[in-house]
């Protein structure tokens, strides 16, 4: 089921056809900045509502429309693919386009550290796509796609110990 949400955004209650479990989709366009973010939540009573600490993964896109085409892939994608392989089908976090100037600033506030990486990437394009190539690989190995599963377990099994 999706929901249009405040100014143009969307808002997606899907559970997964494998492993049973609720999520919620969440696309809107981030309080006085320029682009949109497409945030996919665990989902909890019931999956009614988005665990807002428990942040699965974050997509960018710079436009409503973009923002949007993103929101409904990764709802397909939630839907119909088994949580390990979500990885090797999920849309990039960075815009095609490259990082709005809001964007920008907000990434370079999270990561803090990792300024000169994001300099670096943002100086040597060419060496930035090899990066992130790079790590994409790293992601389709076998053993991390494994790992993946094994984390999505740990939580299955943290959520049962709180709820005893």
């Amino acid at each position: 089921m999706t929901e249009k949400g405040y100014k143009g955004g969307l808002f997606s209650r899907v559970k997964n056809k494998y492993s049973g479990k609720r999520y919620v989709i969440s696309t809107a366009q981030e309080i006085d900045m320029d682009y949109w973010a497409t945030v996919l939540f665990p989902g909890i009573v019931f999956g009614l509502f988005p665990a807002l600490t428990k942040k699965i993964f974050t997509v960018v896109r710079n436009n409503k429309e973009d923002a949007h085409s993103v929101h409904w892939k990764i709802k397909e994608i939630v839907i119909n693919t088994p949580e390990s392989n979500w990885l090797t089908e999920w849309p990039e976090s960075e815009p095609p386009e490259g990082w709005s100037e809001d964007a920008k600033k907000k990434l370079e506030e999270k990561l803090g550290t990792s300024e000169r990486l994001i300099k670096f990437m943002q100086d040597n394009p060419e060496q930035g796509e090899v990066i992130k190539r790079d790590f994409k690989d790293f992601l389709n190995q076998l053993h991390i796609k494994e790992l993946t599963k094994d984390i999505f377990k740990m939580t299955d099994n943290q959520k049962d110990e709180q709820k005893e």
